[in-house]
Parts: structure tokens; C-alpha cells; sequence
């Protein structure tokens, strides 16, 4: 097993050195995993059209989204299968089964970088002009990160994780609980409307699960833990009881996600591991700009770091873990 990322070290290092017109929103980069099955004459007219196997199961994986309308995008792995054992595409099979993965780009909402989003989360197209809005924003994301960890609970008791881990995705699920209080409470006090948390149900392979948990534990918690450590330290005295103790559960929490890269990424095939990794990369390389953006939409008086700042912060957290 891979050892994992300390992310406590890393954030002490960078909070150590701590202390516009930017876009109210950006491109993300969006991995959808599909699965299904083509027959018929379906297989035969894909056979009849593509030479090769992978441009057979690239043309399955997107008549497999077309036929269930579900978001297409970039073909980047495709898997094909027989129920019989025999080539898929052997004149005499009739039907396919395909697994795949498509990357897209997606327009969506600036919002603060507050831990893990749920796999299907729907951000709120609402953009944030005011500290009303922040509290309201962050709300939503700490409600959020709830159905997140219950989500990872489950899907690593579906494979037969460690129980260790699945019991710190509980308790983290329990500490967003206490967090989704505390700002609530916060929002309440300004009061604005707390948006509600809308998922699509989410697929549970572990691929799937690796790849989110790249993106939203091994980089959005632990970078957000930097940020709240950040807010404890800079913020109004009547608001960092309240952002210590988010540092210091985000922190655990961005530390779970890298112990759950750490045992996940040994249970994949070298394929997987391989979009996995990019996938991590990809995030990392992005974090930067978005931190810097983040920055410049969050109102004074928060703690929040300046959008240069951010930009370092997010810089010297991307070069620490490649390092690790």
C-alpha cells in the first residue's frame, strides 16, 4: 500500500508562512461513469462501422448515454463485455455490455472551497456578492459534505474496505453535522435562505468512488482545511472558535481522504490507476486558480486569505504533495 500524504504536516507548513473582477464562474472538468447494455441491431450496425475494438466500444459508450440521456462528453475508457464469454464483438454475439467513462467540461457556480461535495451534488447557481451570501453558500456545502461521507461509508462497506476507514467516514459525517449547525446558526443570524442539497443518485464502483474521492478528499478537504486554519487565525474574534474547530475536523477529514486514496488506488487495475492519477493531477494543476478566484468573491472580514495569497497557498499545497 502506497503511503499516504500527512496532510497535518503540510497544513502546519503552510499556515506557518500565513498570517476584483474575477469570473463568477468557471470550467470544470466532469468524469461521468456509465453502464449498460446494447443488442440487437445496434451491435451489428457498431461492428459493421468501426474497424477496431476500441472504436466499437467508444461507439457503444455513446450510444449508451444517448439511449439514457445522461451528460455525454469525451469517451476516456471504455470496457466491453459478452454474457456469454465469447468476444463482444464477434458476428455471432448480439450483445454488449459496456462500462465506461466520459469527460466533459461544465459550466458551474463559484463556491467557497468548503470540504467534500456528494457524488451527483448540484451546486447552487447563485452567485456570492455579500457575507449573507457566504454563510448561506457555506451552509449548503457543510450540509452537503454530510450526504458526502455517508456516500463514502457506503460504498467502501460495499467493497469490502477496512472498517476503520468506513468508521471515520461516519464520524466525519457526524462532525459535518456539527459544522452544518454552526453556520446555519450563522446564516440564521443574517438572515438569508439556506439552499437545499440535491444529488443525482450516485453509481458505487470503485473506480467511481476513486475518482471522486481524488478530487473532493485528497485535494478540495484537505486544501479547504488549510483555508479554515487560515480563517482561525485571521478572522473576526467572534468567528474563530467556530472556523478552529472546522480546521481542525477538515483536517481529519482531508486526511481520510488521502488514507482512502492510499487503500483504494491497490484495489484497481493499472488502467484505473492510471485515470485515477490524472484525474488527482488534473485538480492539483487547477486548484490555484480556482483558490485565487474563491478569493476575490469572498467578502472581508471572514479571514480569508487575499486571491495572492490564496494563489501561493494553493501553489506551495500542490508542490508538497507531489514531493510527499
Amino acid at each position: 500500500m502506497r503511503p499516504p500524504v500527512c496532510l497535518q504536516a503540510i497544513a502546519f507548513l503552510i499556515l506557518q508562512g500565513c498570517c476584483g473582477s474575477d469570473p463568477e464562474y468557471f470550467d470544470e472538468l466532469v468524469r461521468d461513469d456509465h453502464d449498460g447494455t446494447i443488442e440487437g441491431p445496434v451491435v451489428q450496425q457498431i461492428r459493421d462501422a468501426h474497424p477496431s475494438d476500441v472504436d466499437r466500444c467508444d461507439a457503444a459508450c455513446e450510444q449508451l448515454v444517448d439511449d439514457t440521456e445522461e451528460a455525454g462528453g469525451e469517451v476516456i475508457s471504455c470496457y466491453a463485455s459478452a454474457f456469454s464469454g465469447v468476444d463482444p464483438w464477434d458476428p455471432s454475439n448480439t450483445r454488449v455490455t459496456i462500462s465506461c467513462t466520459t469527460e466533459r467540461t461544465e459550466r458551474v457556480a463559484m463556491a467557497p472551497t468548503c470540504g467534500r461535495r456528494p457524488r451527483g451534488h448540484r451546486t447552487p447557481t447563485a452567485a456570492i456578492a455579500t457575507k449573507d451570501d457566504w454563510f448561506a453558500q457555506v451552509a449548503h456545502l457543510e450540509r452537503a459534505s454530510v450526504v458526502a461521507f455517508e456516500q463514502l461509508a457506503a460504498a467502501l462497506t460495499e467493497h469490502d474496505a477496512p472498517p476503520t476507514l468506513v468508521a471515520r467516514c461516519l464520524a466525519a459525517a457526524a462532525d459535518e453535522v456539527a459544522h452544518t449547525r454552526m453556520i446555519e446558526s450563522l446564516a440564521r443570524r443574517e438572515g438569508t435562505r439556506v439552499p437545499p442539497v440535491v444529488t443525482d443518485a450516485p453509481r458505487t464502483s470503485l473506480f467511481a468512488t476513486a475518482l471522486h474521492n481524488a478530487t473532493e478528499g485528497c485535494v478540495n478537504e484537505a486544501f479547504a482545511a488549510i483555508l479554515a486554519g487560515h480563517q482561525a487565525r485571521i478572522a473576526p474574534s467572534n468567528l474563530r472558535g467556530t472556523f478552529a474547530r472546522i480546521a481542525t475536523d477538515e483536517c481529519g477529514h482531508g486526511q481520510l481522504g488521502w488514507d482512502v486514496h492510499a487503500w483504494i488506488i491497490e484495489q484497481l487495475t493499472p488502467r484505473e490507476r492510471t485515470a485515477v492519477d490524472a484525474a488527482l493531477r488534473h485538480a492539483l494543476a487547477q486548484l490555484p486558480r480556482l483558490a485565487a478566484q474563491q478569493a476575490a468573491q469572498t467578502p472581508a472580514d471572514l479571514g480569508w486569505p487575499t486571491p495572492t495569497r490564496a494563489t501561493a497557498m494553493a501553489q506551495r499545497f500542490v508542490a508538497m504533495v507531489a514531493s510527499a
